[in-house]
């Protein structure tokens, strides 16, 4: 049985196409910003900073793609063999393997991404990294059950949830206030400052305008909310639930967990990774908790033997 990988399609193909549609549009703007009507208008230093800025933005967006190509190749792997596009390993060569942590995803700039870690005796390491294949999780179970305990590949069945379970548990609540927290002030202040202004000019605002507003506002609804998860934990299960949007909720047995991480993100808020024993993973953003908030809920799964991994800078 031979595994392949599949590269994702949002992530890493429509990633490349904006990012290289995007500089190209760029780049075929500036002629018409430095090309205006008169005299002057093909001048030799008009031409020269035209040619160089379209070279730069060119070269970026085509380094880009190769950058990325080159990183996320396409992965084969068997009994016998791993193969990253044209280079091949003997399973024999595999020294070690770290199936999670964050690596640096070698872009313009190193981005910290999870992934897996195949380090060969030849010195070479190699990754998997999670977000650019949509099928990361089955390349590494079938390296962990295959390639490394010799076993037939077989595609694992988490121990299902039953409700009537949940509902004799005691749980600890980890949760933050949404009106007190970044999140939910940008959230309900602007959003109701809006409705305060729509409200004032009344029937001056078009159809075609209030259309476009509640469109906007939904997106800001539901993103916003979308960055506010709280969690509650008993001895057997790890809920996630949302401020706003209610209706989602997920549920995972402490058993079914392979690591839980708290990581950030750029401008995100502070999150929640859980991975579980199949290597799937799922990321929940939690704008409203606190520090203290996030060392409890550290300190509650820890003690339920969870594994918890801190990237948090703050503590």
């Amino acid at each position: 049985m031979t595994v392949v990988s599949v590269r994702h399609k949002i992530k890493f193909y429509l990633v490349n196409i904006v990012v290289i549609l995007s500089l190209l549009a760029l780049g075929s703007l500036m002629p018409l910003i430095l090309f205006k009507h008169g005299e002057d208008q093909y001048t030799i230093s008009k031409i020269i900073l035209i040619v160089v800025f379209n070279g730069m933005t060119c070269f970026t967006g085509f380094y880009s793609a190769y950058v990325y190509w080159k990183n996320v190749p396409i992965i084969r792997i068997d009994c016998n063999f791993i193969c990253f596009n044209k280079e091949i390993f003997s399973v024999d060569d595999l020294e070690e393997i770290i199936y999670t942590g964050k690596k640096n995803f070698p872009y313009l700039l190193g981005y910290p991404m999870e992934a897996a870690s195949l380090r060969f005796k030849n010195g070479q390491i190699k990754y998997i990294y999670d977000d650019m294949y949509e099928n990361s999780w089955k390349l590494k179970t079938f390296l962990k059950q295959v390639v490394i305990n010799k076993r037939d590949f077989v595609v694992p069945e988490l121990k299902s949830v039953d409700s009537n379970e949940m509902a004799s548990e005691s749980y600890d609540f980890f949760i933050g206030n949404q009106f007190m927290s970044f999140r939910g002030v940008i959230l309900w202040g602007l959003g109701g400052f809006i409705a305060y202004r729509l409200l004032v000019m009344g029937s001056s605002v078009r159809v075609g305008a209030w259309i476009v507003i509640a469109v906007l506002g939904t997106f800001w609804f539901l993103f916003n909310s979308w960055l506010m998860h709280y969690f509650k934990v008993s001895s057997s299960f790890l809920v996630v639930k949302n401020h706003n949007l209610w209706w989602r909720k997920k549920v995972y047995r402490l058993s079914n967990i392979e690591e839980v991480v708290f990581e950030t993100h750029g401008k995100m808020p502070d999150s929640l990774r859980v991975i579980t024993k199949d290597f799937r993973y799922n990321l929940y953003p939690a704008g409203t908790l606190r520090d203290n908030t996030w060392l409890g809920l550290k300190d509650k799964l820890e003690m339920q033997g969870v594994k918890v991994r801190n990237e948090l800078p703050d503590f």
